[in-house]
């Protein structure tokens, strides 16, 4: 417990004294995912059941990359993973897609929803750096970036 605190205190420290962000950081951060999404879901409830809804947004998770579109499941495993103590990096190289192209997926916690995107021909590589305090917590994207 004491790790996750002393974890904790050094990440808001870092955000408080890191410069000011550019334009575009959120896009880099997330890549261009945004932070949430409202949705619409609907259920057939069993006898003596009644369906409602929590209003909850459902918030961004992570991304996923694709060579060819999200549908035909050719998700790319990333060519190096780089710990560097309670980050890690995940690097792909995606130079030459050819004509399916590198796609980008946002995917959401509690939901099935995924917004997808075409990503822009020269991308060449890129890079997702995650936050994990311990093996035991969900790694969060703290930074994604492609580059030509």
């Amino acid at each position: 417990m004491n790790r996750l605190k002393r974890s904790l205190a050094i990440l808001a420290t870092a955000v408080l004294l890191a410069p000011p962000m550019a334009v575009g950081a959120d896009e880099e951060r997330h890549a261009g995912c945004p932070d949430s999404l409202e949705t619409s879901q609907s259920a057939a409830a069993p006898d003596g059941w009644e369906a409602g809804r929590s209003n909850q947004k459902v918030v961004f998770d992570n991304i996923n990359l694709s060579d060819g579109h999200p549908r035909d499941m050719a998700f790319l495993a990333p060519d190096k993973t780089v710990s560097r103590g309670e980050f890690f990096t995940n690097s792909w190289t995606v130079e030459g897609m050819g004509e399916r192209g590198l796609w980008l997926s946002c995917t959401y916690h509690h939901s099935d929803v995924v917004l997808i995107k075409r990503l822009p021909a020269g991308v060449k590589t890129c890079e997702a750096t995650y936050f994990q305090p311990d093996e035991r917590a969900l790694a969060g994207l703290t930074k994604f970036s492609c580059r030509p």
